[in-house]
């Protein structure tokens, strides 16, 4: 939901309407939403407050929020520390505003394609800036390399080591992948079968990649079915849909000024 500036309409349009939006979240069970943002949309005019308004109207619906930072999609790490002023901003904000129960940290969409040792090492100093700066004892989920479709278990283990020893004794991190039809259902499932020993949960999942795949709504029908009858009971943590309303043929509303018709 809310997706940053996005489609021209989309942000506008949605921030009006979030008070139907979340009812209707609410209605149909959902109890967390993804808001994707980019530094640069935030950092402009009256934006992250905008950003903060939409999580406190899920908030008052009892609906998580997971803000997540799309500023190193496809990227390396290297300067993740620009992340830091805008990370604290919603965490301090969420604080104020008595919300911060409700919040779930994302920190980077879909980081990579650098080999997972850049990644830990990148990922162990934000935990540490979330951990000891922000004061924040929360979930965080990180999404792995290679667009959060690759799942790599030492290297999550070693994060949850570590953030165990920074929340002394017991880790708060869950792992993401996002799954659309170009990666092979093979996958998914090999996730949702080591779901017992590592804390996972789908971060996208949707029934086209434009550019990389075809329209295959059987995908999503395939990979839910299998969290349901094979990760659910290890102990997966479920799966957000892409995207609320979109401007391609994930979007779960009807296309255009609709927000709420399925």
């Amino acid at each position: 939901m809310y997706r940053d500036s996005g489609c021209s309409y989309v942000s506008n349009d949605q921030y009006a309407s979030r008070t139907v939006i979340a009812a209707k979240m609410k209605s149909l069970g959902v109890n967390a939403v993804r808001m994707n943002y980019s530094q640069s949309y935030l950092s402009q005019a009256d934006n992250l407050n905008k950003f903060m308004d939409v999580m406190q109207t899920l908030a008052a619906q009892s609906i998580y929020s997971m803000p997540s930072d799309h500023t190193y999609t496809g990227s390396a790490l290297t300067n993740h520390r620009n992340a830091y002023p805008l990370m604290r901003s919603i965490v301090e904000q969420a604080r104020t505003r008595g919300i911060e129960d409700l919040l779930i940290l994302n920190p980077y969409n879909e980081p990579g394609p650098g080999p997972w040792a850049d990644w830990v090492a990148a990922n162990k100093d934000t935990l540490d800036f979330i951990r000891k700066d922000l004061k924040f004892t929360g979930v965080v989920v990180l999404d792995g390399v290679s667009w959060a479709a690759a799942f790599d278990a030492p290297s999550f283990q070693t994060l949850m080591g570590y953030d165990a020893t920074l929340l002394g004794g017991k880790h708060n991190l869950v792992f993401s992948n996002h799954w659309y039809p170009n990666i092979d259902l093979a996958n998914p499932k090999a996730a949702n079968a080591a779901s017992n020993t590592i804390p996972v949960v789908i971060g996208e999942l949707g029934q086209e990649n434009p550019g990389a795949s075809s329209l295959n709504p059987g995908y999503v029908t395939a990979v839910v079915g299998d969290v349901i009858s094979n990760g659910i009971t290890r102990g997966h943590n479920g799966a957000f849909a892409w995207i609320w309303n979109w401007c391609d043929t994930n979007s779960m509303t009807d296309y255009g000024n609709s927000y709420v018709n399925l």
